[in-house]
């Protein structure tokens, strides 16, 4: 009987943590500002997820990450048409107005940021493959979130045509 309590509270315990995580994103997409990040995409398919596109990013092409921060976040700043510039590698210093925060892995010297892939419908691929910046939603702690993808013209790709 009592591990069966014990077993039932570590549940809820997890169930009301991921709750609580899905709630912070959902709050960061219908609250948060947007910033285009633009993408150096590469367009697998998958088997067992189905279509999605990889996603790499053109402005960590030339970043080297500090050898002391194998894993941590960049700093980014939204410039004045709202694309993505690299300020800084997270140091600590609170964020400015306009400014957002993504992590990164680096492997081998170069960085990639996170997240690196954005699932879609099957079928929707044609669509897609026009993608020229993500688009992420962040809050005044600098959360971001992948909200999107958008065209050239800095237009959102939906699934509805």
């Amino acid at each position: 009987m009592r591990r069966n309590l014990i077993v039932f509270l570590l549940g809820l315990g997890v169930f009301a943590g991921l709750n609580y995580a899905i709630y912070e994103k959902e709050a960061v997409l219908a609250h948060g500002e947007t910033m285009l990040v633009e993408l150096a995409p590469v367009d697998p398919r998958s088997l067992m997820q189905g279509d999605y596109m990889r996603l790499g990013f053109a402005l960590t092409r030339d970043l080297k990450a500090p050898k002391e921060h194998a894993n941590s976040h960049v700093v980014l700043q939204k410039d004045a048409e709202g694309i993505a510039r690299f300020i800084r590698f997270d140091d600590g210093t609170p964020l400015t107005a306009g400014q957002m925060k993504l992590p990164y892995h680096a492997r081998h010297g170069s960085i990639t940021l996170r997240p690196d892939s954005f699932l879609f419908q099957e079928g929707l691929r044609e669509r897609y493959q026009a993608a020229k910046y993500g688009i992420f939603a962040y809050d005044a702690k600098g959360k971001a979130v992948l909200a999107g993808l958008a065209d050239g013209e800095k237009k959102p790709i939906t699934a509805e045509p």
